[in-house]
């Protein structure tokens, strides 16, 4: 039997509050791929929230892909673990921790490879500029939150160069997992002129027009950024375990 969802805390985004009940509930498998949601005025007092929220809920659900409305059938869950869509796959990284996490440092290497391959080849003078530009703006970094998000920038940069609308989609999605300033991550830039020298590599590559040679680089810098947030997040958590 399919338990009730946890209700949210009552606030004035009660629409917000209500997605992130269910969707907590479909990761905790409390609502599993396949099952059907309640009838609206019985998930509304279920949730305590007006049947105006709970359809302003439900719709923001299905725009990313947690639900589908079947004539016939109901509001369905959907098989949320295939989604590609960075809230969901940010809320899959919290949920199962550093397997699903080096599986995605996996994906992000292997196209940053092509990344830079590909921007080493077409990348203009203008942009070469800006990720130098960005560079500074790494070694410059006041703070780790400030160093992750040039570091973010710098990628950003180096995916735009490389020219290849699908690549920057993929790519994008994969970095709004772990990327904003703020998260668990964030210790892993605490030394920002160590990352800056490693960026430097790739930028030396790309300004010399040696796909392979950036390509290298990129993933050497790939495998031990991965390692070093890994590390950032193994570490915060056995902080918070023994507060």
């Amino acid at each position: 039997m399919v338990g009730p969802l946890q209700s949210p805390d009552r606030r004035p985004r009660a629409a917000d509050a209500a997605i992130t009940a269910i969707i907590d509930a479909v990761l905790s498998g409390a609502r599993p791929a396949g099952s059907v949601l309640p009838a609206e005025r019985e998930l509304a007092a279920e949730l305590r929230i007006s049947r105006t929220s709970l359809r302003q809920a439900i719709t923001r659900l299905q725009q990313l892909g947690v639900v589908e409305s079947r004539q016939g059938h109901g509001t369905v869950v959907l098989d949320i673990e295939t989604s590609t869509h960075p809230d969901l796959v940010a809320r899959l990284v919290e949920r199962h921790g550093p397997e699903l996490l080096t599986e995605l440092f996996e994906v992000r290497e292997a196209m940053g490879v092509l990344a830079g391959r590909l921007a080493a080849e077409r990348a203009t003078p203008s942009e070469v500029g800006e990720l130098a530009a960005t560079l500074d703006a790494v070694r410059a970094a006041p703070d780790a939150a400030a160093c992750q998000r040039a570091e973010l920038t710098f990628f950003v940069r180096l995916v735009g160069a490389a020219h290849n609308r699908p690549l920057r989609t993929m790519l994008r999605w994969t970095e709004q997992a772990y990327g904003p300033a703020g998260h668990p991550f964030t210790a892993a830039f605490d030394d920002p002129s160590s990352v800056a020298s490693e960026l430097e590599r790739i930028l030396r590559s790309v300004q010399s027009g040696d796909p392979e040679a950036t390509a290298t680089e990129v993933s050497t810098y790939a495998a031990t950024s991965a390692a070093r947030m890994l590390d950032a997040l193994e570490n915060g958590t056995r902080s918070s375990e023994q507060e």
